[in-house]
């Protein structure tokens, strides 16, 4: 946090220091050209515009940076947030296969004694089987769910990660390059 604050301060000077500049070079500017003929030679380049272009380009430049770095943040938590979801989602199928289990259990070794009919017998063993196979399916589409969702994930983080790097890199490149290319022009 008191990184930030100093940047924004640092930030704050500096384009309080360009616009200090600005703002006399156009004042000189105004005063040259109310000379007239009586102006000083060799006459001045006529640099306001690219005080002014500097100047814009340096406001610019603050709020793009916070605004790349906010959305790696948003997208961050975008991913964190989905990621507990599935979670969540699996915790609730985990919770469901144990009450199917114990379910299962229960039938296998139920507390009474079984009924002398024939037929309710072969009705809880059948019952208890397709529990079982049930169980087993669930398991089987939990693991393959999960692990498909989690490749997907990070997918989709890797892939997001890697373009909002790039647009970072870009939006800076492009920044550099035109500080480069001012500070050789001016040097003319």
């Amino acid at each position: 946090m008191e990184v930030s604050v100093a940047f924004d301060q640092t930030y704050q000077q500096h384009i309080k220091h360009l616009s200090t500049l600005h703002t006399l070079m156009g004042n000189i500017d105004t005063i040259e050209k109310g000379f007239g003929r009586a102006r000083p030679e060799p006459a001045r380049v006529d640099v306001l515009a690219e005080f002014t272009s500097w100047l814009e380009s340096s406001k610019q430049l603050h709020p793009a940076y916070h605004m790349e770095l906010v959305m790696v943040f948003k997208h961050e938590l975008q991913d964190i947030t989905v990621l507990i979801d599935v979670l969540k989602h699996r915790a609730d199928l985990s919770k469901a296969a144990t009450k199917a289990t114990a379910t299962a259990k229960k039938w296998k070794q139920p507390d009474a004694p079984p009924t002398n009919t024939d037929k309710l017998a072969k009705q809880k063993e059948n019952d208890l089987k397709a529990e079982e196979n049930s169980l087993a399916v669930l398991d089987a589409v939990n693991k393959l769910v999960l692990s498909e969702q989690i490749k997907k994930f990070w997918l989709e983080k890797s892939i997001s990660f890697r373009r909002a790097m790039s647009n970072f890199a870009k939006t800076h490149a492009s920044v550099h390059h035109s500080v480069r290319h001012y500070l050789c022009c001016s040097a003319v």
